[in-house]
């Protein structure tokens, strides 16, 4: 997706092609960092799955958690600004 965004260069698979050219849209590649687009034109920053790790244990039990249920973790992280592509699976399976 990446590449995409800043050169242009598709997959030779016709399938992912056809994919990152259907999700391309709703992503922006800025200052070596991605954001996907969400409702109201607000960006999440898009996270790795170390940080998403990170991310998750700190809405779930840090210093503003309340060991919420999956859904309302991944609610509470858009929230926060952030976007990985499994977020609500993650979310579901860490809570």
């Amino acid at each position: 997706m990446i590449d995409y965004l800043q050169r242009g260069k598709l997959p030779d698979d016709v399938r992912k092609k056809i994919d990152i050219r259907r999700r391309a849209p709703r992503f922006v590649y800025f200052n070596d960092t991605s954001f996907r687009r969400s409702f109201g034109e607000v960006r999440l920053r898009c996270l790795s799955s170390t940080k998403a790790v990170e991310a998750m244990n700190e809405a779930h039990s840090g210093v503003c958690g309340a060991h919420q249920s999956g859904a309302k973790l991944h609610f509470q992280i858009k929230r926060m600004g952030y976007y990985w592509p499994t977020m609500v699976k993650d979310c579901m399976e860490y809570a």
